[in-house]
């Protein structure tokens, strides 16, 4: 399946007294430390991302048609407002 993960070689706890991979064990003879470890994928496309890149659509949509519909009722209210009356007030506010 792709992305595939990875494997990276860890340097261990230096902190540690008990940690094989940093060397602060003492003797270590016939011990095979376990200093790889393995990760997932930096990234994976499954159905959060399609749902997640749905979503970023579906408001930019909407966010869009909702500032068509303010801009249309502000010209609709203007231009049926009768002519001594406009400048002096709003064409949104009432």
């Amino acid at each position: 399946k792709w992305p595939v993960g990875f494997a990276w070689k860890y340097g261990g706890d230096l902190t540690s007294t008990n940690d094989q991979c940093s060397g602060n064990m003492g003797d270590t003879t016939g011990i095979t430390p376990k200093c790889w470890k393995c990760a997932p994928p930096r990234y994976a496309f499954d159905y959060y991302f399609l749902y997640s890149l749905f979503s970023y659509f579906w408001n930019n949509a909407l966010f869009v048609a909702i500032g068509q519909c303010v801009i249309a009722v502000t010209v609709g209210t203007w231009f049926f407002t009768k002519q001594e009356e406009k400048g002096k007030k709003s064409p949104t506010w009432k």
